[in-house]
């Protein structure tokens, strides 16, 4: 479960959850409309990464984990592997900064930042 995880660029789902490792999934549309003017004939692409845990309450070392496009499926897909992942509770609310880049042959287009807590499913 991911807590905050509205968007209108994405959508972010738990795909796999356990102590060991959570594997995060991020599913976009295109950051501009379809028939808009922009003069690139490259697909779109998807990039970013996951930074953390941060928690106010507790001391940890933050990590940045690379969001990798995931092959084979229609549209902008990617994801991220945590290991050793932290989940939020109100005891402990650990976040993570989820940062995605969308780009088009080559040439940035656009960004996005959300902090997100991850819960297992």
């Amino acid at each position: 479960m991911i807590l905050n995880p509205q968007h209108d660029l994405f959508e972010i789902e738990v795909a796999d959850a356990s102590d060991v490792a959570l594997r995060l999934l991020v599913h976009a549309s295109t950051p501009v409309p379809l028939d808009a003017d922009v003069s690139c004939s490259h697909p779109w692409k998807i990039e970013g990464s996951l930074t953390g845990p941060f928690c106010k309450d507790t001391h940890t070392l933050p990590a940045t984990l690379p969001l990798r496009e995931t092959a084979g499926n229609p549209g902008l897909h990617a994801e991220v592997v945590v290991p050793d992942p932290c989940f939020w509770s109100a005891e402990t609310p650990y976040l993570y900064r989820l940062r995605i880049e969308f780009s088009r042959g080559g040439k940035p287009f656009s960004h996005e930042e959300q902090m997100i807590g991850l819960q297992p499913s």
